[in-house]
C-alpha cells in the first residue's frame, strides 16, 4: 500500500530521552487525492511524545 524507505540514520532502536531537552522529530509524506497531492508534515516532541507541529 504505501513505501517505507530504509533506515539510513541506523536508529532501529528504541529513542530515549530522559529530561527536556528541546529534541524533536519531524517527517513528511504525500497523499494523492482527486485534486492533486496532499503534503503532511508532523514535528514530534521526543520528551513528551506529543505532535507540536
Amino acid at each position: 500500500m504505501g513505501f517505507v524507505s530504509d533506515d539510513v540514520m541506523g536508529t532501529s532502536e528504541t529513542l530515549y530521552v530522559a529530561a527536556y531537552s528541546g529534541s524533536a522529530l519531524s517527517d513528511i509524506t504525500y497523499i494523492a487525492t482527486n485534486n492533486g497531492w496532499l503534503y503532511l508534515a508532523v514535528l514530534l516532541d521526543l520528551y513528551s511524545r506529543r505532535v507540536v507541529g
